[in-house]
């Protein structure tokens, strides 16, 4: 019991601290990425920026800012991914 208690309570906090209303588009990529996305990943730039209720150019621009400041690195085409030195 006590280990499903403590895999629920890291689902509902990873939950609410999506869900928190995050007040830019730059940390609300950096929650996506963080909870959202496998291995802190993101994949698809298009799907995500539908999901992040933001044009595709404007992920862009954030995730060439990241990359540029090191808190992301680009994997591919339309992959980037979280570095440890997040915001």
């Amino acid at each position: 019991m006590h280990f499903v208690g403590g895999v629920m309570a890291r689902k509902i906090e990873a939950i609410g601290a999506l869900e928190a209303a995050s007040s830019s588009l730059p940390e609300r990529v950096v929650s996506y990425m963080k909870f959202k996305c496998e291995d802190r990943e993101l994949k698809g730039l298009e799907k995500a920026a539908f999901r992040l209720h933001c044009s595709a150019r404007q992920l862009q621009r954030i995730l060439n800012k990241y990359e540029k400041d090191g808190i992301a690195v680009k994997t591919g085409k339309g992959a980037w991914k979280l570095t440890d030195k997040i915001p």
